[in-house]
C-alpha cells in the first residue's frame, strides 16, 4: 500500500483504502526503495485522468526524507522516459460517519509530459503530464493530491482497465 514518507500527506494505511483496486503492476529492473512521494496538484476536472501538475521541489524518498535536490529531479525526469505510470492518492468523495477521509488510490498511465519550470541550473521543478485512467473524484479539482512515482513500472492491469 502507499507509503512514501512519513508524514500524514504521504501515508495512509491499508484500512483507509477504499476505491484501490487490486492491481498487478508489472516491474522490469526495479530498485527497491527508489519510490519518490511528491505533491500533485488535478489541474482539471480530472476525467479519464486528466492534467496535472507535479510539483517536484516537494518530492520525498521511501523513507521520508528529502529527495528534491537537482539530482533526484533530473534522475525523475530521466525515469520517466521508461516509467510511464503513476499512483495518485488522496481523499475519496465521500466522508465515512467518523469523519475521517477515506483513501483513493488509483494508477493512472502517463500519456505525455512537459517541463514548465525549471530551477537556475536547469534543472526540472515542475512538470505537467496528461493522464489516462480512471475519473478521478470531483473534489480533486484544483486541489493537490499526493502522487507515488516507483520507478521500472511497465504495465498496471486492474479489473476496471488495463492501460
Amino acid at each position: 500500500y502507499p507509503n512514501p514518507g512519513t508524514s500524514a500527506f504521504y501515508n495512509c494505511s491499508p484500512s483507509d483504502i477504499h476505491a484501490a483496486d487490486y492491481d498487478v503492476v508489472v516491474m522490469k529492473d526495479r530498485i527497491l526503495g527508489d519510490e519518490k512521494g511528491f505533491k500533485v496538484t488535478v489541474d482539471g476536472s480530472g476525467k479519464m485522468g486528466g492534467t496535472v501538475t507535479f510539483d517536484l521541489s516537494s518530492m520525498v524518498n521511501n523513507g521520508g526524507g528529502s529527495a528534491n535536490d537537482a539530482s533526484d529531479r533530473a534522475l525523475v525526469l530521466e525515469q520517466l522516459e521508461s516509467t510511464r505510470y503513476l499512483m495518485l492518492m488522496g481523499a475519496d468523495e465521500n466522508v465515512p460517519l467518523d469523519g475521517n477521509d477515506r483513501v483513493f488510490a488509483r494508477w493512472f498511465k502517463i500519456a505525455n509530459y512537459s517541463v514548465v519550470a525549471k530551477d537556475d541550473a536547469g534543472d526540472p521543478l515542475t512538470i505537467r503530464a496528461s493522464l489516462i485512467g480512471p475519473d478521478t473524484p470531483n473534489r480533486w479539482s484544483g486541489s493537490t493530491v499526493s502522487g507515488l512515482f516507483f520507478p521500472g513500472v511497465v504495465g498496471v492491469y486492474s479489473g476496471a482497465a488495463t492501460f
